[in-house]
């Protein structure tokens, strides 16, 4: 689930291969010429992709928290109202967080942590304890998981 698109990954890794087996370019500079645009769009993608693990970061520590220490307690406790106003408020960041995840993380891994969203949003407005508070715990699960994958690196570029 890289973030380089098929052709640039495939010249980065043609001009590496070129260049490490023969220990030179190819004809006209063309493997180093490859190599430089592969690395220039790499830098492109990847400032942006580090200014977003930044902010992130820092909403998934907020989400894991709100889960955690408000919601969970509150639907184990049973104040539904409680607990569905701390929901609420991790809804509304989540739809905008969701939004631009979408451009950085697998939009399979998003599409199923806004699912379970989703569910456990209906979980608490029909005040189904036991469904939301499971919900809640596998929404902090997969909040953790969504953070470890869109840390940059070499397995998550190519």
């Amino acid at each position: 689930h890289g973030c380089l698109p098929g052709l640039l990954r495939r010249q980065f890794k043609a001009a590496c291969l070129h260049v490490r087996c023969t220990g030179k370019p190819g004809k006209g500079g063309d493997a180093v010429k490859n190599l430089i645009v592969a690395v220039a769009c790499l830098l492109v993608l990847a400032i942006p992709w580090l200014l977003y693990e930044d902010y992130s970061t820092s909403q998934i520590r907020e989400y894991s928290a709100s889960i955690e220490e408000d919601i969970i307690p509150a639907i184990k406790s049973g104040d539904w109202d409680a607990a569905k106003k701390h929901y609420d408020i991790f809804y509304e960041s989540w739809e905008s967080f969701k939004s631009l995840s979408e451009f950085f993380l697998d939009a399979d891994s998003v599409n199923r942590a806004g699912e379970m969203v989703v569910k456990t949003k209906e979980y608490i407005a029909t005040r189904d304890a036991s469904n939301a508070a499971a919900g809640s715990a596998e929404l902090m699960h997969m909040m953790k998981y969504l953070h470890e994958n869109e840390k940059l690196s070499i397995g998550n570029i190519f």
